[in-house]
């Protein structure tokens, strides 16, 4: 015990105090008793439970960025299926592509580093304008003003089939557009559409390199955002430079 009777100034012990007990130990002697005790009782399998957890752990957390495999395409009609109320006639004959990128774990954006793999590209944003990227692309394609109604009291629905497009994808959007539209906007064209919206609702420029996209693609139509790095037509391919998703809709109905 360290208590201490103080009578006059003077210090005296404590008579109950066994004069044989070990000192307390200081926080640096704790520190250091139980660095001896790890020590002693470490043996070499207790590091596979750890490296599991670590690996288990890093599958599962968000990674700060997305993968996207820029030779790799997909359909947008692919990824996501929208239907119409009864008394609307969407006329959607063509389709949208653009390269496959997924939301990444750590474990996942870590493997990436490897040849021949994805490319960690920037996040693309959950909301824009304030709205869920489907739904402003469905109540564009409707026709409805923003705050009037929500898609599903308009009677539409979008049911996520795949998940190699994030939802603020232009060709996603596109399609979405043309989907919930009785304007048939890609008129039986493939439509390489590249890049996402920022929050804002403008088009950010392709995270990655276009030419493996417009190369294996070989599209009717090339869309991009404008001021970015230009992108050559292939096979007599035009390339338009739109700014938004409206202006898109502008660009395909009249191309």
């Amino acid at each position: 015990m360290r208590d201490w009777l103080r009578w006059g100034g003077a210090e005296l012990a404590d008579p109950l105090a066994d004069p044989d007990a070990d000192p307390p130990l200081t926080r640096s002697g704790r520190l250091a008793a139980a660095s001896r005790w790890l020590r002693s009782s470490w043996r070499p399998w207790m590091t596979w439970p750890l490296v599991a957890g670590m690996v288990g752990l890093a599958a599962v957390v968000p990674a700060p960025a997305d993968l996207e495999w820029p030779g790799q395409l997909v359909a947008a009609s692919e990824q996501l299926e929208v239907r119409a109320p009864a008394d609307r006639h969407p006329r959607a004959t063509g389709d949208y592509l653009a390269p496959r990128r997924r939301t990444s774990s750590v474990l996942a954006w870590l493997a990436s580093a490897a040849p021949g793999g994805a490319r960690p590209v920037a996040r693309a944003p959950s909301r824009v304008d304030d709205l869920d990227p489907v739904e402003r692309a469905l109540l564009m394609g409707a026709g409805v003003a923003r705050g009037r109604a929500n898609a599903t009291q308009l009677g539409y629905t979008a049911t996520t089939l795949d998940n190699d497009l994030p939802a603020a994808a232009l060709a996603l959007a596109l399609w979405t557009f043309d989907a919930a539209s009785e304007v048939d906007l890609s008129r039986g064209r493939r439509v390489l559409a590249l890049g996402a919206l920022a929050a804002d609702g403008t088009l950010r420029c392709p995270d990655s390199p276009v030419e493996a996209a417009v190369e294996a693609s070989a599209p009717d139509l090339v869309l991009v955002a404008s001021g970015c790095t230009t992108v050559a037509p292939v096979d007599g391919s035009p390339v338009v430079e739109v700014e938004s998703l409206e202006a898109a809709v502008v660009a395909l109905n009249r191309e």
